[in-house]
């Protein structure tokens, strides 16, 4: 990281033209948050000079200086009078943009000693995994795997809302929340809980330059998605599921001989490539997590789809597939693809490499599925959304609304969504 923070402290890492904190900070007030203390260490003098400089806009938090590093939880005792009976604990290296207010709320209504901000691990097999029954009581903190048993695949993200009793647990040294203070809490029976990052969100720690550049892309990508709401245009590019819109949806295809196009969906495309729109294929196919085909008999059926539209006069411009499944107890698949991601669907992740590899205008694109999740990743990344009737046709309880709803592909591929 040094090449790219200098002398910076990490938290002090520039992202898209200025610090790490100061995104956190703009996120804090954004929601509210009045009141922020900055617990600080390693070249604090750095910090201090950032917030104390004359003619600076925007939050002032208060800074406390340790006199040594306490980890994420030993510096809190100190400022023990500062603290709300329940307040907000982030970590400054990270930055994030989610549902803050969801995040207060659940805390609100269940009262526990900790509420704390999980997804499904990119890395789950290095262990730090919260287990937790389905109801969002936590069951135990895994720092470390034991070989045959499976865990449930909840990642903490370092973000958390705390009663004040956390101080109880607490140790006067130096001392990490995972590793020591929500386990002994858990121990003495308190009620801690968990809340899942929405589909939407994203949070994402900087302690790589790999990381630093997902970061300034994330930046890009927001700012194209925001705009894409405020500005409808005329079509450049249709994002089709593949199962249920383009073939029948026979649950977990993996073999060629399982593909059987849907009446008109080639029809459909080859009204999409004469219109001159791109006609991009996002799918999920956890079928190579589960181990039920590899890659290559994967690229084997996409050759096949290909094949099946070229004798209609129709053709893909590409074809994006999630290889991931989020839990890890699918034995038989590679252990790498059995992980949180950003490209599985209702994440935008496979739409907006797309975006990038096409240069797509976002406000021009429209997401055509036939799941809540394919409408959720549409709404996700900002385009216009529409559900096929076909294959699942149907949208879960309580989720949103598609932007258009077709019976079939080759209805929508005769609509202009202008």
């Amino acid at each position: 990281m040094g090449e790219l923070t200098g002398s910076r402290p990490k938290p002090m890492t520039l992202a898209g033209g200025k610090p790490l904190l100061d995104h956190i900070l703009e996120l804090l007030e954004q929601h509210g948050i009045e009141e922020t203390i900055l617990l600080a260490h390693y070249k604090a003098e750095v910090i201090v000079e950032h917030f104390g400089r004359p003619g600076r806009g925007g939050p002032r938090p208060t800074i406390h200086v340790e006199e040594q590093p306490l980890g994420t939880a030993g510096g809190l005792p100190a400022i023990r009078h500062r603290l709300d009976e329940d307040f907000l604990l982030y970590y400054g290296d990270e930055i994030a943009d989610f549902d803050l207010p969801a995040l207060l709320r659940a805390h609100e209504r269940y009262s526990p000693l900790a509420t704390i901000l999980t997804r499904p691990s990119h890395h789950p097999w290095d262990g730090h995994l919260i287990q937790a029954r389905d109801s969002g009581e936590v069951t135990e903190f895994a720092l470390r795997l034991d070989p045959g048993r499976r865990y449930r695949n909840l990642g903490n993200l370092g973000i958390y809302v705390l009663s004040r009793r956390i101080l109880d647990y607490v140790p006067a040294r130096k001392c990490g929340f995972f590793e020591n203070v929500f386990p002994a809490a858990l121990a003495a029976g308190e009620t801690l809980r968990v809340h899942p990052l929405e589909c939407a969100g994203f949070v994402l720690d900087v302690g790589t330059p790999a990381r630093i550049a997902e970061v300034e892309t994330f930046l890009e990508d927001r700012e194209r998605i925001q705009r894409a709401r405020g500005h409808r245009k005329p079509l450049q590019a249709v994002f089709l599921d593949r199962d249920g819109v383009l073939v029948e949806d026979r649950d977990l295809i993996h073999d060629p001989a399982e593909l059987c196009l849907l009446p008109g969906a080639a029809e459909a495309v080859r009204l999409f490539n004469e219109r001159g729109l791109r006609a991009i294929v996002v799918t999920n196919q956890p079928v190579i997590a589960r181990g039920l085909c590899t890659e290559e008999t994967l690229t084997a059926i996409h050759e096949t789809l290909g094949d099946l539209l070229a004798r209609e006069g129709a053709r893909l411009d590409a074809i994006y597939h999630c290889p991931h499944h989020p839990e890890t107890h699918h034995a038989g698949g590679p252990a790498p693809m059995r992980r949180g991601c950003e490209c599985r669907k209702p994440r935008p992740g496979m739409l907006l490499t797309a975006r990038r590899d096409f240069d797509l205008d976002l406000g021009a694109c429209v997401m055509i599925g036939d799941s809540t999740s394919d409408i959720e990743a549409g709404i996700n990344a900002g385009v216009r959304t529409a559900l096929l009737d076909t294959g699942a046709g149907r949208l879960r309880a309580g989720g949103p609304e598609p932007d258009f709803r077709f019976s079939s592909l080759l209805d929508a591929a005769r609509y202009t969504f202008d």
